[in-house]
């Protein structure tokens, strides 16, 4: 039974129905019994998938619960009342599908925070974003969050970058993406410009002459970045903090 506010997880198919299912459709993949080869598809692609997918469920029944605990009046009743949340929703569960990369359902589960909580009101933009975490990778990511500031991303690493005039932005990329190669940065680094989300050209020189603290991204960057993280508490507490 469910605590008062929460939202009960997904339930899961039993081991031994997942089991039974299985040895039932592999009967059929025996050779020479002319099963089609979208039975094995089934077997073997179908019970991941599903998996993945009350994976998601129960981490959306999560932040549903969170957002309850947060602010009353974000109920289920509202939620699946918001033509908005629920495009989201739907979009979000559609990528979410698509990938088993925890940093990729850590930035869907924020931008539905944002999008619940009415933080970010432009659905065209959110809509947007919501693409682009479908289309950028981790590591996309990673050197978008370092471009907004080498500095505060080395200290969230628990590391940091040393002011000293002789070291090269090359040095700090290794120091802090060591799992990066340095073309494989470039290459990222062009994508986030050719989107919008970093600076380039002119810009990009005048605001690059200090190596150990880089602040690269563009305003919608930053946009970006804050709709992509943060839970429920964290968006609302900053929101009380603005007041």
């Amino acid at each position: 039974m469910p605590e008062s506010g929460s939202v009960e997880p997904y339930p899961e198919p039993s081991k031994g129905d997942l089991a039974e299912d299985i040895a039932r459709r592999g009967l059929s993949l025996v050779p020479g019994l002319g099963a089609p080869a979208a039975a094995l598809i089934d077997v073997v692609f179908a019970p991941a998938l599903e998996k993945r997918r009350i994976q998601w469920l129960n981490e959306l029944a999560e932040l549903v619960s969170d957002l309850q605990a947060r602010d009353p009046a974000l109920t289920v009743a509202s939620l699946s009342a918001d033509d908005e949340w629920i495009d989201a929703a739907v979009a979000a569960t559609r990528i979410a599908l698509g990938t088993a990369r925890e940093e990729k359902w850590r930035a869907l589960k924020s931008a539905l925070a944002h999008v619940a909580l009415r933080d970010e009101p432009d659905h065209d933009l959110s809509s947007t974003f919501l693409n682009l975490i479908d289309v950028l990778t981790p590591s996309h990511l990673r050197v978008l969050h370092m471009l907004q500031s080498t500095q505060a991303f080395a200290a969230r690493q628990g590391t940091t970058v040393p002011i000293t005039i002789d070291r090269s932005f090359h040095w700090v990329v290794e120091r802090l993406l060591p799992d990066v190669p340095f073309d494989t940065y470039t290459l990222l680094k062009t994508d986030l410009e050719s989107r919008g989300l970093v600076m380039s050209g002119a810009a990009a020189v005048a605001a690059s002459r200090d190596p150990v603290d880089q602040r690269l991204t563009t305003r919608l960057g930053d946009k970006f970045l804050s709709f992509i993280s943060g839970t429920a508490g964290d968006i609302i507490e900053d929101r009380v903090g603005q007041m």
